[in-house]
Formats: C-alpha cells, structure tokens, sequence
C-alpha cells in the first residue's frame, strides 16, 4: 500500500519569475489518498493529458510534481480550467442558465398573481353587487359575453397588465389558461365563499349570544331544502367591552338538499 500523501507544497506552482500561483484546481481526497483536477472533472469531455486526474485519481507521489507541471500547461486542461473560471463568475453574479430560468419563471409567477389580484377584486364587485357573471358565450368583445368579461374588457382599457393579458388572449400567445372562463370564476367564487364563511364562523364561536334558524323550502325541481341561518352577538373587537360596538348579526349560510338533512340532527352536531 502506498503510506505517502499529498505534500501541501504542490498547492502552489512556482513560475519562472519566482511567483507562487495557487492551483486552485488541485484537489485531495484523504479517503482515496489521490489527487483530482476538479476543473477536468467537471468539465473534461476528451481524453486529457493525464486522465487519472478526472477519473479515477492520480497518486504517482513520486513522479507528482513532473506530472501536475505538464497537466496543467495542456491545451485539454487549460480549456477546463476557462469554462470552470467562467462558471463560478456566473455563479457569483447570478448569471448561470438556471438562474435566467428561474428568473422567468419568477417573473411569469407574478405576472399570474397580479391578474388574479384583478380577477378576485372584480369577483367581489359582481358577488357585492349582486350581478350575474356569465352570458351566453365565452368570448371576449362579444355582446353577450356577461359581466364578467364586459368589466375585464374596461378593465383593460385603463390597467396596462389587463391590457397586455387580453392582447395575449386575442393574439393566442397564452395556450394554457387564461383565467377568464368560467371554471376560474366557479373556483373563485368558491375561495371566497370559503373565507366568508370562515370568518362568520371564527365570530360565532367568540360569540357569547347566537342562534340557529332553519327553514325548509322546495326549489323550482321541487326538491326539499334546509335554509341554514345563523344569528349572534357581534363584538367588533374581541378586547373591548364597549357595549356600542355590540351589534346583531344575521348571516345566511347555505342551502342543504333534502338527501343530505334527512338525519339533520346529526348534520347539525
């Protein structure tokens, strides 16, 4: 077995003028006992000069500094070495291709996040306002296209993001979605009657004071639904005793089909 080790002076390389350079590109595995060039095994494609150096390892201690001289003035390493320097520089300034990628990827991130900004204000404009969203077509610039797309086309003529994104529409440069039909919509509206929800029920259990309130009435299929309406002591603010901010709340929260309550006492606990 061979007992020598990589002596620390071959970390540096002497040229003629007397000048120590360091030879970054020297690597030791103590595990192995051999030496790597790190640069030639990152990016060495052909056959180098001395190819235990980017494969298997070189531990010819005897003949080391002869060959860690000759490897390094290669045209093979010296190609290595460049796109290794190149690299780290990229690396450090955040110019690698993944990092360009990443960036786009970024950038088209909040491009979606910013239009569903826009998209949920305008579904709780319609929803406050008590406005159907849909007309007989999904088309843009169509007559009977429904409220929904009518605001999303005014919207566009004043807000330059809503501008760009129907000009993609027209242009058919977004092949995915576009989040203006209606499975968007539905799913919108679902969110944010979600967190209504959410946040009627987070007040009712703070309550001290509520009730329940319900009612049974056939639609126009004639099947049986549950009215769930619920009323309660309101505080504002969940510290304050000030008995002006007490106020008598009432919230409708949904329908349950006749199939579902059969047994709604047991829905209900």
């Amino acid at each position: 077995m061979n007992k020598k080790k990589l002596s620390s002076i071959y970390y540096k390389r002497t040229l003629p003028n007397g000048e120590e350079v360091s030879r970054s590109w020297l690597i030791y595995s103590v595990l192995k006992n051999v030496v790597f060039c790190l640069c030639c095994k990152l990016f060495g494609k052909s056959k180098s000069s001395l190819p235990a150096l980017e494969g298997s390892g070189l531990n010819d201690w005897k003949n080391i500094r002869a060959l860690l001289s000759s490897h390094e003035k290669s045209n093979s390493h010296l190609v290595n070495f460049q796109m290794w320097k190149e690299l780290d520089i990229r690396l450090s300034t955040e110019k690698t291709i993944d990092h360009i990628n990443q960036q786009k990827i970024n950038e088209k991130e909040q491009y979606w996040q910013r239009i569903l900004e826009r998209l949920i204000a305008l579904v709780r404009v319609l929803a406050t306002q008590n406005l159907a969203f849909r007309g007989a077509n999904e088309k843009l610039y169509n007559n009977a296209n429904g409220n929904f797309l009518k605001f999303v086309k005014y919207l566009a003529l004043f807000d330059p993001l809503m501008n760009e994104h129907v000009r993609k529409i027209k242009n058919q440069e977004i092949k995915t979605a576009h989040y203006l039909g209606k499975e968007i919509q539905n799913e919108l509206i679902q969110i944010l009657a979600n967190a209504i929800k959410d946040n009627i029920l987070t007040r009712v259990k703070f309550a001290k004071y509520y009730s329940i309130i319900l009612d049974c009435t056939p639609d126009n299929s004639h099947t049986e639904q549950m009215t769930i309406i619920i009323r309660f002591v309101d505080l504002e603010s969940p510290t304050s005793h000030d008995g002006d901010l007490v106020k008598i709340k009432e919230h409708f929260l949904g329908f349950i089909p006749e199939r579902i309550y059969s047994g709604f006492w047991q829905n209900i606990n």
